[in-house]
């Protein structure tokens, strides 16, 4: 009997007010810029072929709006959306909407990480600390002592992936498929994490830009990374 499949379609968000300001967005959240809106629905464009068999996202705005965007330009069913706090971004407590060098700065000075451009300054970290020690300074350092540590954001990724792997088998059941193909839209942060506790070693540190799909398949109770960070589908040219 051919092996069963999910293939989870993971995208982050499109690009928002605070990605443009340089500020940090976490739990907060600011809408999607023009550009992010038109982003999201050229992807939306890109995966149009895709039968979603569901979709999940976080629950903040801008994460809710670029599965819609996305949802709203594909030819098959269109699943409801489900809403899933564990897809959330990290809580960065007191750090939240405030210039995100006031975040890294610090973090960088302590551990000899030159404070480059913002996008890269997650990368260097997690190459030099790892994801749990990096949470974890940030929750050390926030004044406010509201930002989440490694272990609670860990156990919400682990809830989350649980519920989407039971719902999309569901769906599967539903279609009498060996194959569902899903939609997840969350942010960058989380999805980095994600991929590196579920791709393992497959996942090489790429960047997650804005509107970018990375491919994490589940099959025989096991995960494998297909693509990180990819946006083929976002450049792809649309014909109909």
């Amino acid at each position: 009997m051919e092996s069963s499949e999910i293939a989870m379609y993971i995208v982050r968000h499109g690009k928002t007010l605070f990605n443009i300001t340089n500020k940090v967005q976490g739990f907060s959240n600011s809408p999607l810029t023009e550009d992010g809106a038109a982003q999201a629905v050229q992807l939306g464009k890109g995966l149009r072929n895709i039968e979603f068999a569901a979709a999940f996202c976080g629950d903040l705005g801008r994460q809710r709006d670029t599965a819609k965007y996305i949802l709203s330009q594909n030819k098959n069913k269109i699943p409801s959306l489900i809403e899933l706090y564990g897809l959330r971004e990290w809580s960065f407590g007191g750090f939240e909407g405030k210039p995100i060098a006031d975040m890294w700065k610090p973090i960088c000075k302590k551990h000899g990480v030159s404070l480059g451009e913002l996008k890269q300054n997650y990368k260097k970290l997690t190459e030099v600390l790892g994801y749990k020690e990096l949470a974890d300074e940030i929750c050390a350092i926030d004044t406010d002592k509201k930002a989440e540590s490694y272990d609670v954001i860990f156990e919400r990724i682990n809830r989350a992936m649980d519920e989407i792997i039971r719902v999309s088998r569901n769906e599967r059941e539903k279609l009498k498929s060996n194959r569902a193909n899903v939609l997840i839209v969350s942010s960058g942060m989380m999805i980095t994490t994600i991929l590196h506790i579920f791709g393992q070693e497959q996942y090489k540190e790429e960047l997650i830009t804005n509107c970018s799909v990375s491919i994490l398949k589940y099959k025989d109770d096991r995960f494998y990374l297909e693509i990180a960070g990819d946006l083929s589908f976002l450049e792809q040219e649309t014909i109909d």
